[in-house]
């Protein structure tokens, strides 16, 4: 070949590397869209309630329930914090047993305090008791519309709850049901 055509023959390779490139970064972030790991040891969901609230997620989400954690509120937040699969992706603890929740996102997912927040206050306010399915859906529902762009109503003015450049996190010990 001559050097005209190996130059061509290599702007043409580059250019090509580059679309198939773009093509597969658009599909790999629309492919993790709707990923969702349900581990549900505590057995106090619905799995499938969950499931197709979670699937409305633009970011994957692993969520882990429960009975048998045997350490403090910090340890259950490392343990949550570490079922993280990626800067895109979130998580979500429940410790049925000692009432701990937490829920974290890598450091790509666009969500504040304040809306990490929301999010416990509607797990919160829908547990009625030990109604961890209709929590739990409220709470990603809330995340969920956080990161469609719309403030949920209960999270106007709050300033409490965590955000940082890293990780993304709010995670409160819920009170003892009676």
């Amino acid at each position: 070949m001559g050097t005209l055509a190996w130059r061509w023959h290599t702007i043409t390779m580059l250019l090509s590397l580059s679309i198939v490139l773009f093509l597969f970064a658009g599909i790999g972030k629309a492919a993790l869209a709707g990923i969702v790991t349900i581990n549900d040891l505590a057995n106090v969901l619905d799995v499938n309630k969950v499931r197709a609230e979670a699937e409305k997620l633009p970011n994957p989400i692993v969520i882990y329930t429960t009975r048998t954690f045997t350490g403090s509120n910090d340890a259950f937040k490392r343990l949550v914090i570490n079922l993280i699969a990626g800067d895109n992706a979130m998580s979500l603890g429940i410790d049925a047993k000692n009432r701990y929740f937490y829920i974290t996102g890598g450091k790509n997912v666009k969500v504040t305090g304040e809306q990490w927040n929301s999010a416990y206050r509607a797990f919160k306010n829908n547990i009625h008791g030990n109604d961890y399915t209709g929590a739990t859906v409220a709470a990603i529902s809330s995340i969920r519309n956080a990161l469609n762009g719309r403030r949920d109503a209960a999270a106007i003015g709050q300033t409490h709850g965590k955000s940082d450049t890293f990780v993304s996190e709010l995670s409160h010990h819920l009170p003892r049901l009676t």
